[in-house]
């Protein structure tokens, strides 16, 4: 499967045990029915952290209700079992995917400090770029739809290169920019809000 990812996501790797957010720590972990049967099937004993609480499933919570399973700043699924049996949001963390018309692009949360990093560091940073993926969340719905007429996913590129290049002229100073940078927020604010 393919997507399109901002070119600062593309060399990501958890800093783990060295992260100063070690976002494990803090929430509650939900399991997917498909993972609890990948569970069932070829990992049973990994069960025995789960719980049910109605119709939802989750990974025991630790004394603070973080996970458990986080050890010395390490997950101890991900180091025994490997990434195949991670929790969705485990896989997925701090990446979002959005499907638009039909395609899936990803961007990221920006409470990753690591990732907030790597905005500063990478060139082209806002571009986007072709990626392989193995796993997406499901179900992905189609973040625009009945939001655009006509063209939906150009109009998205469009809105993202308008963006990108508001705030990435090197004639305006870097405070110049984030002022660009929030008038356009408050816009798409405006916009969501009278939707």
């Amino acid at each position: 499967m393919t997507a399109k990812q901002l070119n600062y996501i593309s060399d990501f790797k958890c800093d783990s045990s060295k992260c100063i957010q070690n976002c494990c720590l803090i929430y509650t972990i939900r399991i997917d029915k498909n993972i609890v049967e990948l569970y069932k099937k070829e990992k049973p004993e990994l069960l025995d952290h789960v719980i049910k609480e109605k119709e939802d499933r989750y990974i025991i919570p630790s004394n603070n209700n973080g996970c458990s399973l986080l050890k010395n700043g390490l997950c101890q699924i991900h180091c025994d079992h490997g990434e195949k049996y991670l929790p969705r949001v485990c896989y997925t963390y701090p990446r979002c995917f959005y499907r638009f018309n039909g395609e899936i692009f990803i961007t990221s949360n920006l409470l990753c400090d690591h990732l907030n990093n790597s905005i500063l560091t990478t060139d082209n940073a806002f571009d986007w770029v072709g990626v392989s993926i193995e796993r997406i969340p499901e179900p992905l719905e189609d973040s625009l739809e009945g939001k655009f007429n006509g063209n939906k996913n150009a109009e998205l590129i469009n809105t993202s290169n308008t963006f990108v290049n508001s705030i990435d002229d090197t004639t305006f100073s870097s405070e110049e920019a984030l002022i660009r940078l929030i008038l356009i927020a408050r816009l798409f604010d405006k916009i969501h809000i009278s939707q």
